[in-house]
């Protein structure tokens, strides 16, 4: 052995710390994937890159002999683009697809490639969907995505950190043929310098230890912190139908109603006054459902609250909203296997009227259920959120919460 080779037993020691730390924060019940040839569809990581943030989904296979892979990036970053998907699954959690920025590599060219996951076949078409548009030219997206793209924080995080990786997996691609052996992090000696100390040879390799291990490590915590973020965002988009058919109904509405209103108005003649002000206490309605669910179909600086069994016999739960706070994010730990299915019901404690009905929630693999609640629908006040697992076609109720909000300050 050598002052620059590893001492003997401290790699195999690496690999047993880092499988154990894996373990201890791989979420309950989620197994590791086995490794194998990249088809399509699954979602790599690409150490050799040196960006932890970005991992790599295989969207297409080319059909010559060549049998390359189509790599587009991938990230939890929630804001997306006109080019971008969001997609969710229980082996994946929430990505996003930045499928603008793609690249052809050999199936073994990928290096020391490590499986995340597998796409979901819905989550598969809609990327292959938005690949055909952009290569059409025809990738305009929805509204909300055209305004994303011009939000500095989008920009920044393209420019900074998903265009230079693929700049470097282009780079990769290009080359004649990959490196027999991964790059270490520190220069090596050549062989007509001196030998350096053994204690040199230990710092150093301590040094590539710790720089591997951060990268791993911030990547993971930052995976797993935006999860919460990037589920709401999805939630967000697929109930964006449903609030823009709402906000044509009350743009129907407010129409009709000012119709009726200059009818009247020319048939009133001294009771002009009473139809004025009736008229504008209606339209003063109007406007503030249509500004409620404008505000509901756009996420930011979510505030997270875990509404856990025990806190039940603690009273109330004190939430906080300050005016910058878009929606709520309210997680039910529960003891029901992934995939039940649970209804969510909010009320006004002292009227007792419906603020808001949640159906179809699932229980997610790390055993809670969470529910997406626009902060704009539930201005100060006193609540109870009801919770009900759905059994067949009946409703049982699990538990109730009872939920101050108050006025927070920015």
């Amino acid at each position: 052995m050598t002052d620059e080779t590893i001492p003997s037993g401290l790699w195999q020691e690496t690999q047993r710390a880092a499988k154990a730390w894996e373990e201890a924060h791989r979420p309950h019940g989620v197994e590791p994937a086995e490794p194998g040839p990249a088809v399509v569809g699954q979602v790599l990581t690409l150490p050799e890159l040196g960006e932890p943030r970005l991992a790599w989904a295989v969207l297409r296979r080319d059909a010559g002999d060549s049998g390359r892979l189509l790599l587009a990036a991938a990230d939890i970053n929630p804001l997306v683009g006109s080019g971008d998907v969001a997609v969710i699954g229980s082996a994946i959690g929430a990505l996003t697809l930045r499928c603008r920025f793609t690249a052809w590599r050999a199936c073994d060219g990928l290096g020391t490639s490590v499986l995340l996951g597998t796409l979901p076949p819905e989550a598969l078409e809609r990327s292959e969907a938005r690949l055909q548009q952009i290569e059409a030219g025809e990738a305009s997206g929805t509204f909300s995505e055209q305004e994303t793209e011009e939000d500095p924080e989008y920009q920044d995080w393209i420019e900074d950190v998903v265009r230079p990786a693929l700049r470097k997996l282009e780079a990769q691609a290009g080359m004649a043929a990959p490196a027999a052996h991964p790059v270490l992090p520190f220069p090596v000696r050549t062989p007509d310098e001196p030998s350096p100390p053994a204690r040199g040879a230990w710092l150093r390799w301590a040094a590539v230890l710790a720089f591997v291990g951060l990268g791993a490590g911030g990547g993971f915590l930052f995976w797993q912190q935006a999860r919460e973020i990037a589920g709401l965002r999805t939630a967000a988009e697929a109930s964006e139908a449903a609030h823009r058919q709402a906000i044509a109904a009350l743009e129907t509405r407010r129409a009709g109603l000012e119709a009726q209103y200059q009818e009247k108005l020319r048939a009133a003649g001294e009771d002009r006054a009473r139809l004025e002000a009736e008229h504008r206490a209606q339209m003063q309605e109007v406007e503030t459902e249509l500004a409620k669910l404008r505000e509901a179909t756009d996420v930011r600086n979510p505030l997270l609250a875990e509404l856990a069994d025990r806190d039940i016999r603690r009273g109330p739960r004190q939430l906080a909203v300050g005016p910058e706070v878009s929606h709520l994010v309210l997680l039910l730990p529960v003891d029901d296997p992934a995939g039940t299915e649970f209804q969510i019901d909010v009320t006004d404690r002292h009227s007792g009227k419906e603020i808001f009905v949640q159906k179809g929630l699932r229980v997610d693999v790390i055993g809670e259920v969470r529910l997406g609640l626009p902060a704009a629908l539930l201005p100060p006040g006193d609540y109870r959120l009801r919770l009900f697992r759905k059994e067949g076609a009946k409703l049982h109720l699990v538990r109730e919460h009872l939920i101050d909000i108050e006025k927070g300050e920015r």
